[in-house]
């Protein structure tokens, strides 16, 4: 009679290989989480820019000024036209996990609702949003009044609004 060996794994090979493949699904969880909320970031930005950008453009193409109404609590943006009492145009609010922690314009004081004027041009004061979202990011959106050309800052600093958008003296 012949005897056949048979080689099977042990117990402790198996548990070793276990372990391995969850420390590699664990890794790549991690970093498909960070991925996906830099996506994140990046799709509430591209909401408030659009709005902003629309809020110009509908005040240029109707010939009526408007308002660009930032509520910090609600977490909200929105258009009014002047000459509509009760119609808002254009709602970005923004995901739960994220919020505004700080908006400046230039020559306001801080409300926590914030009312920018948009003319018949197309034309705002210069302003700025910071906005927070999961896990501590934070990123700066300074928008320019004339343009509306949209900055974006990867930053933690803090600064004031007036001092980086206000005139500065003639240096001749």
């Amino acid at each position: 009679m012949l005897h056949s060996t048979q080689r099977a794994f042990t117990l402790i090979e198996v548990t070793a290989v276990l372990v391995l493949v969850a420390l590699l699904s664990t890794a790549a969880a991690l970093s498909l989480k960070s991925a996906y909320r830099g996506s994140q970031m990046s799709d509430v930005i591209a909401r408030v820019s659009a709005m902003d950008r629309t809020a110009r453009r509908l005040s240029i193409s109707q010939g009526t000024a408007g308002s660009i109404i930032i509520d910090q609590a609600e977490g909200s943006l929105r258009y009014k036209q002047a000459s509509k009492t009760t119609d808002e145009l254009l709602p970005v609010v923004l995901p739960a996990d994220f919020e505004m922690t700080s908006v400046e314009v230039v020559g306001v004081a801080k409300h926590e609702q914030m009312v920018i004027p948009c003319s018949r041009q197309g034309r705002t004061p210069s302003y700025s949003l910071t906005l927070t979202g999961p896990g501590g990011s934070s990123r700066v959106l300074m928008v320019a009044g004339l343009t509306g050309q949209v900055l974006e800052l990867e930053t933690d600093a803090s600064f004031e609004v007036d001092n980086l958008l206000s005139a500065r003296p003639d240096t001749d």
